[in-house]
């Protein structure tokens, strides 16, 4: 009878370790005038080994965004033109070489099925090769549709700025366990990343093969600001 007590007793130790683990913050952060709830997950539990290292200068400014759907596509397309387009024509001129030399095969002996196939696939492989980035755009700003109302926040330290994303809760459903993404740390030392503009947004590009891209849109900020973004990402 006493080993059935002692077993109800360490059952209930235990049910009080494990309410603590999930036991919700009570603390909340706000952006644009909007409470964010951010939910302890399992991944908290090992915060020491997963914390990412942030900026320890002084914060120089901070900044609040968000980014519309087509606003990412015309940063995109932006981008596309700055560096897919070149990569494209250099491929194009290569089968296109190709092409022309099958189709002076196909015009010599009309009768090659062989020189007919090879000709089709190199202006098929043409038209993918152009096409693709237009059906990539169009994927991308439907993706991002439902991301419009997350907030983004800018800060610039002395030595470096970071990215943080209030996730909207929208994006969440009743009863699903909220997050808040870690957010993205880039240090002025590192120098791997540069920043571009259209008149309507500035593109920070990061990642010696760009491997991540920002779209920021010059509506949410006045002049000056986008000065002092420009002048200390530069």
């Amino acid at each position: 009878m006493s080993k059935k007590k002692e077993n109800i007793v360490l059952e209930d130790e235990s049910t009080k370790e494990i309410a603590k683990l999930i036991e919700p913050n009570e603390d909340s952060s706000s952006c644009s005038n909007r409470e964010n709830e951010i939910a302890i997950t399992s991944s908290d539990v090992n915060e020491e080994k997963t914390k990412i290292e942030m900026p320890k200068g002084q914060v120089i400014e901070k900044f609040n965004y968000n980014i519309k759907a087509d606003e990412s596509g015309e940063g995109y397309k932006f981008y596309q033109r700055q560096y897919v387009r070149k990569y494209n024509i250099k491929i194009t001129i290569g089968i296109g070489f190709a092409f022309l030399c099958f189709l002076i095969l196909t015009i010599i002996d009309p009768k090659s099925g062989i020189n007919w196939v090879a000709s089709l696939v190199m202006l098929t492989a043409i038209a993918i090769l152009w096409l693709n980035p237009i059906i990539l755009r169009k994927s991308i700003v439907k993706a991002l549709k439902p991301l419009e109302n997350d907030t983004y926040i800018f800060s610039i330290f002395e030595d470096g700025f970071t990215i943080e994303t209030i996730m909207s809760d929208k994006e969440f459903e009743d009863g699903e366990i909220r997050y808040q993404p870690e957010p993205m740390v880039i240090w002025f030392k590192d120098k791997n990343y540069i920043i571009q503009e259209t008149e309507k947004i500035m593109l920070l590009i990061i990642g010696e093969k760009n491997q991540l891209i920002y779209f920021i849109p010059k509506r949410c900020f006045e002049p000056k600001q986008i000065e002092i973004i420009k002048e200390n990402l530069k």
